[in-house]
Order: C-alpha cells, then sequence, then structure tokens
C-alpha cells in the first residue's frame, strides 16, 4: 500500500519542475555562532525586538514576527574573535516601515546606549549601521522612493558615480523631523541647507544634514568600493568610540 502510494501521483500534483530556478518565497532565518551566547540574545533582543522561542543553552531560537524563527544563536564560547580583514558577510539588512520609524528606533536606541556607527543616504535608501557584539553590521534602511524610481535611481550616473551614498548626522533628521519638515525633503539626498530653529543652528554658519561624500579611487570596482569604505569607516568610527 505505501509503495503505491509513493509511487502513484495525486490527479491534481503537478508536474516537477526541473527546468526553471525555482525564486524563494521568502528569507527564513539566519544562523550565528557566538562565544557571547547572553550578550547576543540581548541585543537582538533590544534592537529587533526578538521574542526567545526556545533557548536550552546552547540553541537559542527567537523571532520577531509569525515566522518559527528569524534568528539562531549557537553557544561556543570557545570561538576565535572575528576578524574583519577575511571574506565573508558584509551585514544584514532590514526594512523599516517608514522613516519615522527608523528615527523612533535610532532614539530608543540611544537611550539603550546602542548608536549606529554609520548613518547614510544611499540614495534609494536612508539607511543606519549598528554593530552586535561580536562585530557583526546590521542596517536598517527605509526605501526613499517607490519601487520604479528606486530601480532607475540605481540605473543612473549619480548612482554609478557615487554608489554609496552621503552620510549625515542622525540627530538633525530627528530634529527636523520633530518640527514637521515634509518626508519627502528628509529623504532626498544631498546637503541641507539650514537647520529648524530649535537650537540646532551652529554658530558661524549652517549645520549640514547630508554633508559629505563617500568617495574613494575611482579605479576601484563599485562593489569592491562599498567593502573598502564599509570597512575603513566602521573601524574608524568604531576606534573613535574606544
Amino acid at each position: 500500500m505505501a509503495g503505491r502510494l509513493l509511487s502513484g501521483r495525486a490527479h491534481d500534483q503537478p508536474q516537477l519542475n526541473v527546468n526553471d530556478t525555482v525564486v524563494p518565497t521568502k528569507f527564513a532565518h539566519m544562523v550565528v555562532n557566538t562565544p557571547r551566547f547572553e550578550a547576543m540574545k540581548a541585543w537582538y533582543r533590544d534592537v529587533l525586538g526578538m521574542q526567545t522561542v526556545v533557548d536550552d543553552g546552547f540553541l537559542c531560537f527567537a523571532t520577531y514576527d509569525d515566522e518559527h524563527h528569524r534568528l539562531a544563536l549557537i553557544n561556543m564560547p570557545d570561538l576565535q574573535e572575528k576578524s574583519r580583514d577575511h571574506a565573508g558577510v558584509n551585514h544584514v539588512a532590514y526594512t523599516l516601515p517608514d522613516l519615522g520609524g527608523l528615527l523612533g528606533t535610532y532614539v530608543r536606541l540611544k537611550g539603550l546606549g546602542i548608536e549606529p556607527w554609520w548613518c547614510i543616504n544611499h540614495g534609494p535608501t536612508t539607511s543606519m549601521y549598528f554593530r552586535d557584539p561580536d562585530g557583526n553590521d546590521v542596517e536598517f534602511q527605509v526605501d526613499n522612493y517607490s519601487d520604479e524610481r528606486l530601480t532607475s535611481w540605481m540605473q543612473s550616473e549619480k548612482f554609478r558615480e557615487n554608489p554609496l551614498g552621503v552620510e549625515f548626522d542622525p540627530e538633525l533628521p530627528v530634529a527636523w523631523y520633530q518640527a514637521g519638515e515634509p518626508l519627502e525633503a528628509l529623504l532626498e539626498q544631498g546637503p541641507r541647507r539650514s537647520a529648524p530653529e530649535r537650537g540646532l543652528r551652529r554658530s558661524g554658519g549652517e549645520v549640514p544634514f547630508q554633508a559629505v561624500e563617500c568617495q574613494v579611487d575611482h579605479v576601484l570596482g563599485n562593489a569592491e568600493r562599498h567593502a573598502h569604505v564599509m570597512l575603513a569607516a566602521g573601524s574608524e568610527r568604531a576606534a573613535r568610540r574606544h
């Protein structure tokens, strides 16, 4: 009976498609080996709102939505420290619902002593990069435009010339947002001409919102340039904080 069931095929069961690439329906989860098991659990709980599903002291499965787990941590206390000059994943990124969510998250996490090491308007997105206790980079981003405009931006000459974007001080968009500045203006890439009249104007001049373009030797390809600048910027900012 079992043999007949295995060899047979239900009438409504489709034929196997062995010719086309099957596109994933979603990104399910990531798994991290960590020597800082407790610190990593606390960090992802505070930053991403991860709730523990199962934790036996060796494996911790956690999620922030209805997926059974979005993150798994493996407790491996004898692991060597991560080296940033080795091949590997550069960062993982999470899209937040809107700019208010991104800026509110920044303020909330700052109150917990967790601050981004890099804030940059990439053009397609406005992004903040955080670093977990093991040194893994986590990006929070919001889309600046509709899907159609995002695609055209990434194919534009402006993006080719500066694929990284323009850095910004996160305190300024927080103040502008609270002052009622239009979202379109806050999401637009480029230098801001002035700050709202809420004590943000420095003596002797205006305060730029996004004033530093990230530029590296054009001999580098875009992908290598992106990795090079992120590595250099992260190392520099980490050094400043210690």
